[in-house]
């Protein structure tokens, strides 16, 4: 199960959304998740008795699974936070003005294995395109990492103005690559390999260009 969803309101992508936020990388993990058939586990305030079948569904609102994902990156493996000023948790009890601030918080690659395997998924790293092109072959869904406003890039093609790095989940190759970004409003959309270089090319992570996801068990 795969659907774009938007780190901002959208109101297809993710009604009731943020109106600004850095939440690129729960986002794309959220939705790499949902292509595995997976979900982030609920977050604590969410009220008691949602069944896994509702929260797995296309009706669960957009931004909670976002938000869950967050919490995922930044708690243990017993729903225990990490990091209280990223994981987004006061937003639910305290009102937007807090998730503004909490969901403006970056996270790296280590967050996003912690949050994939806090969500049942494993995140594999990879450091090349031919990499990427296997994974996406074995239909593991990848987290890429890079700048969309790079010089050859993207990001002007697809109107994602955002400079820095950034996460997307690249989900098929056939001679391009279909990615989802957060950033982008029209939906999910087919890139050129040179595209997807010149994003990656920007090495945010050094010699890593993602994660690819797969179920753990």
């Amino acid at each position: 199960m795969t659907f774009h969803m938007t780190q901002i309101a959208h109101p297809e992508y993710n009604p009731g959304g943020d109106e600004l936020s850095e939440n690129c990388g729960p986002t794309s993990l959220a939705m790499g998740l949902g292509r595995l058939g997976l979900a982030p586990p609920p977050l604590p305030a969410l009220p008691t008795g949602r069944t896994c079948a509702a929260w797995l569904s296309l009706d669960c609102r957009v931004q909670d699974r976002i938000d869950a994902a967050r919490y995922a990156m930044f708690s243990d493996s017993l729903g225990r936070s990490l990091n209280t000023e990223k994981d987004g948790v006061e937003w639910i009890a305290s009102g937007p003005s807090k998730a503004l601030r909490k969901h403006q918080s970056l996270i790296n690659l280590d967050d996003l294995r912690r949050g994939a395997a806090n969500s049942g998924a494993l995140a594999i790293p990879l450091t090349s395109l031919r990499d990427v092109g296997r994974a996406l072959g074995h239909n593991h869904p990848v987290l890429l990492i890079g700048d969309p406003a790079a010089s050859g890039a993207y990001g002007p093609r697809l109107g994602v103005y955002y400079r820095g790095g950034h996460v997307i989940l690249a989900v098929a190759y056939e001679g391009g690559f279909r990615v989802h970004d957060p950033l982008c409003l029209t939906g999910p959309a087919w890139v050129s390999c040179a595209e997807i270089s010149a994003f990656c090319g920007a090495r945010i992570f050094g010699e890593q260009l993602g994660l690819a996801l797969c179920a753990a068990s």
